[in-house]
């Protein structure tokens, strides 16, 4: 089944978000939970978005925060954090949306960033990651600095665990191990690595989605062979490999550009959601060989649209899928919610956090 496109309007407050099974469908966010079930029990599914909160302002404090390469957690105290790719501080809000504080400067000594890459929080902590000055700052409720430890490259999706460690997806070096996938940081400084890259730490490893529930840990490539490995989180133990075959992701070939990418997982119960982007419909026509140098250039949003997908990861098929018209930052650390970038017909950006709602699907 080919995807359908229909681009819906941005209005000033909530674009339209809904589909059926890849097929875009107007329909307001808001009606969306009418007939809402669990993700864990709709088959097949129509994918929704339900937008909880809005953060966001032409020119108010907090707004250059909101970017297409935020990070966005929520805290123990159901606060929001929202920092730029790249930016010495981050911004917190209230669970409303309304601006409280900035955190952070720019520097080297404690409480000090230099390019923050991710962030990640849970019931007692935040975990910030800048690479540039090599480092993950463990931060109480209070935003006080506990800890500082040595991390010495960029991370991908961190996700903080209720044990108080943080999981992620680099290829990093541990003080033990190189050429690893999976790390699990703890709140004392100790990390414990496995999920060895084809290779070794001297050959760059390729970049995965990565998402964890804090007992098991999955990853999927983000090009190439798609399939989705399971790990132990306390043995570091691969469990299973799923392959999958999902039509938005193979529709496209791997040598031209742009192509799909998978870009984040989170697991639903014996369920997973999938974020992945394709080529934007502007530019699908104008794709060129890997390696053209009339290959079309900018940031992944300009040049792709979001996807989410509902896996089975009992047989790695798909369930249902949305087509997004925004970009999908990912998935918001220590919640059930997704962050969608967006902008008004006037340039304003805003993140809206929503929540997927699955409702069984009535169509072929």
């Amino acid at each position: 089944m080919s995807v359908r496109w229909t681009r819906s309007t941005v209005g000033p407050l909530r674009p339209i978000l809904a589909a059926t099974v890849m097929s875009v469908i107007a329909l307001p966010v808001s009606s969306a939970a009418g007939g809402a079930q669990s993700l864990s029990t709709c088959s097949p599914c129509d994918l929704r978005l339900e937008v909880a909160v809005t953060i966001g302002s032409p020119d108010g404090p907090g707004s250059e925060s909101v970017m297409s390469r935020s990070s966005v957690a929520i805290d123990g105290r159901g606060r929001i954090i929202v920092t730029a790719l790249g930016a010495d501080r981050f911004s917190v809000f209230t669970p409303a949306g309304e601006f409280i504080r900035y955190v952070g400067r720019s520097g080297q000594g404690p409480g000090e960033y230099q390019f923050i890459w991710g962030l990640a929080a849970s019931r007692d902590w935040v975990h910030v990651f800048d690479p540039m000055n090599g480092r993950r700052t463990l931060l109480d409720l209070d935003f006080s600095v506990d800890r500082v430890d040595q991390v010495s490259g960029p991370v991908r999706r961190p996700t903080a665990l209720d044990s108080g460690s943080v999981a992620f997806f680099s290829d990093i070096a541990s003080r033990d191990q190189v050429g690893m996938l999976v790390h699990v940081l703890r709140p004392d400084g100790s990390m414990r690595s496995f999920g060895r890259g084809d290779g070794g730490y001297h050959k760059r490893l390729p970049q995965h989605a990565f998402g964890t529930d804090g007992v098991r840990a999955w990853t999927v490539p983000e090009q190439g062979d798609l399939s989705l490995s399971e790990w132990d989180l306390a043995t570091g133990d691969l469990l299973r490999t799923i392959p999958m075959d999902l039509e938005w992701y193979s529709d496209w070939d791997d040598d031209y550009w742009p192509r799909s990418l998978v870009v984040d997982v989170r697991p639903e119960g014996g369920r997973a959601l999938l974020f992945g982007a394709i080529p934007d419909r502007q530019i699908e026509d104008n794709r060129v060989r890997v390696g053209d140098p009339s290959a079309p250039t900018g940031d992944l949003p300009d040049l792709m649209t979001g996807v989410l997908d509902l896996i089975d990861l009992g047989t790695g098929a798909s369930l249902g899928s949305l087509v997004v018209e925004g970009w999908i930052v990912g998935f918001v650390s220590n919640s059930d919610l997704v962050a969608v970038y967006r902008e008004t017909a006037s340039g304003v950006p805003f993140i809206d956090l929503a929540r997927v709602i699955g409702v069984q699907s009535t169509g072929g």
